[in-house]
């Protein structure tokens, strides 16, 4: 993604634009200024961008704040990457304020920014987000289902269509391939559903609710009890003495952590259960194990290979933490075993739509074609 500081078109003409013709006009009236190279949408996630990539394929520069490793949670923009999104033509985010804090305050600075701001959350068939038990509140995390990601693209591309309409039929045309391509996914999800059934996941951050709602995962606990909170002795006391009850009666349980985060609570809950630990990333811009590169490359780096790779690491845990004693102080230490095994990831299929009929999500797919 190209990063670009200055916006083509001023801030003047933008200010003017929005209060005499109002917010549609403005994005006619951009366009007929500007060819597509030089417009340029900023999004506040780099999960958002791999979507507007997608569709825009290069046509238009796309910018993105949070890259990956990054907490979307805690971020701080920097001054430039503060003025790439007031001078952006268009800035898309997801709009819930617990994932997205810091972009209110620059909406408040900048009141024009808020008349180009694509709020995502706005446009998703159904209930946007989903109430979470294990934190008491409603979960953020709505890119992990491809079923609410069709939903978003098809506003993206709607945008899309609006700030260029001279490219109209090739920003649907990507659209509709890559809508395939997220459909296709939800077939390996929807086939990989067996191979987890009777699986429960503790997990660091809950990140991956409607992941493993697909999957059938059922979460058993948090060890985040709050965002951003450190967890309590007590509380991780809790979750030990669960794990152990549901590992008596049998139950396959996994601990769940991603690489955005400290793996201290997690690694000392493992060593005292036995438990294997699964890493999984909601985000891009993670840089991959050497020994899984053949798999997937270098880095993770699109929303596909995400959701992928987190369906292989759910399938080969590689961290597993074991109690050992010391033979000569006595004490516990971590043994960390690789159990790296081979994988046949299937080929995203540009433009086919060889899609399976059966497949219960197709109905949800079909909305707004």
């Amino acid at each position: 993604m190209k990063i670009i500081k200055e916006s083509k078109v001023s801030k003047t003409g933008l200010f003017i634009l929005i209060v005499i013709l109002g917010f549609n006009s403005f994005f006619i009236t951009t366009t007929n200024q500007s060819s597509s190279n030089s417009l340029t949408i900023v999004v506040s996630l780099s999960i958002i961008g791999d979507w507007v990539e997608n569709i825009v394929a290069g046509n238009i520069n796309v910018v993105s704040i949070v890259t990956g490793l990054e907490n979307p949670h805690t971020y701080d923009p920097t001054p430039s990457e503060i003025a790439a999104m007031v001078g952006a033509d268009i800035f898309i985010r997801f709009g819930n304020p617990g994932l997205e804090p810091w972009i209110q305050s620059i909406i408040d600075a900048n009141p024009n920014f808020k008349n180009k701001t694509l709020t995502l959350i706005d446009y998703v068939n159904g209930e946007y987000m989903d109430y979470d038990p294990l934190i008491k509140a409603n979960n953020a995390h709505v890119w992990m289902s491809p079923i609410k990601v069709g939903d978003m693209c098809r506003k993206i591309y709607e945008l899309v269509a609006k700030l260029d309409p001279l490219n109209n039929s090739t920003y649907y045309n990507h659209y509709l391939n890559y809508k395939n391509d997220l459909f296709e996914l939800l077939i390996r999800i929807d086939k990989a559903k067996q191979t987890f059934r009777g699986v429960k996941v503790v997990v660091h951050h809950p990140s991956f609710i409607y992941f493993f709602d697909l999957l059938g995962i059922e979460r058993l606990g948090s060890i985040e009890e709050h965002e951003g909170s450190e967890p309590s002795v007590t509380h991780i006391a809790e979750l030990v003495q669960l794990i152990n009850d549901e590992k008596a009666a049998g139950t396959r349980i996994l601990l769940v952590n991603q690489p955005q985060l400290d793996e201290e609570d997690i690694l000392g809950i493992s060593e005292s259960t036995g438990v294997d630990i699964v890493l999984l990333t909601p985000l891009l811009g993670v840089e991959i194990d050497p020994s899984l590169q053949p798999l997937f490359g270098n880095e993770i780096d699109n929303y596909i290979k995400m959701l992928d790779y987190n369906l292989y690491m759910l399938e080969h845990p590689i961290i597993r933490a074991t109690t050992t004693q010391s033979t000569d102080q006595g004490s516990y230490g971590f043994e960390l075993t690789m159990l790296v095994l081979g994988l046949v990831i299937s080929s995203r299929r540009k433009g086919k739509k060889s899609i399976v009929r059966t497949n219960p999500y197709r109905e949800n797919f079909n909305k707004g074609k």
